[in-house]
């Protein structure tokens, strides 16, 4: 079903809600063929960014604000760029390298430990001690590499609706808290501004005054 925003609310403040259904109708406008994916992600950032219902009536000012889908259950809709920010978010480049390089080392060691008691040994025995060693680190790795690190495809490592769910919540927050401290600075600087405007007014009722009094002890 459709259902317009109305226009009497147009300044009342969104909640986390408000805009994650937003996004959600943006995503049905888009499966029915009445957005592009470029206007979709422009349009997603803007409900992000938006912080009265005015702002939400832009967004879906030629479009219909669908609240469900078909049967009445509750659909989610993601666009590409924010799977891709969910994907990049989950990956931990750095924390992968450093488990695989403390694993080369703990492995490593008491491997060559076991190698140099084992020089003395047959070929065999020293070639499967080292296999075994290799094993050892490739097993763990490979999954190091996998889910920490996330080398691969994209196939590979698609995110979740929850994950996807998490960094849209996360992207609200974010852009929520960078409102708050553009308003905090902002009523900072206005501030400022009055007590110099008042501190000028000040300044110029005293000058006032003293030529004032000046000319009444002239007299």
């Amino acid at each position: 079903m459709s259902t317009p925003f109305n226009q009497s609310d147009a300044s009342m403040r969104l909640s986390d809600a408000d805009r994650d259904q937003a996004m959600n109708a943006l995503g049905h406008a888009l499966a029915e063929g009445r957005l592009q994916i470029d206007e979709f992600d422009d349009r997603c950032a803007a409900v992000a960014q938006a912080q009265y219902q005015r702002d939400l009536d832009q967004v879906f000012v030629d479009i219909p604000f669908t609240q469900q889908a078909t049967g009445g259950a509750v659909e989610k809709y993601y666009s590409e760029s924010q799977v891709q920010r969910a994907r990049e978010a989950a990956k931990k480049p750095r924390l992968g390298t450093s488990i695989l390089t403390s694993l080369a080392g703990m492995i490593a060691f008491p491997g060559f430990v076991a190698l140099a008691f084992e020089a003395g040994s047959t070929g065999t025995a020293v070639l499967f001690g080292g296999l075994a060693m290799l094993s050892a680190f490739v097993v763990p790795a490979i999954w190091i590499a996998l889910y920490v690190m996330q080398i691969g495809p994209d196939s590979w490592h698609r995110p979740s609706p929850a994950q996807l769910e998490r960094q849209r919540r996360k992207e609200i927050r974010a852009a929520e808290a960078g409102r708050r401290a553009e308003q905090k600075e902002l009523t900072r600087q206005q501030w400022a501004e009055r007590r110099h405007q008042a501190a000028e007014l000040s300044g110029d009722a005293m000058n006032m005054a003293r030529e004032q009094l000046n000319k009444w002890k002239n007299r």
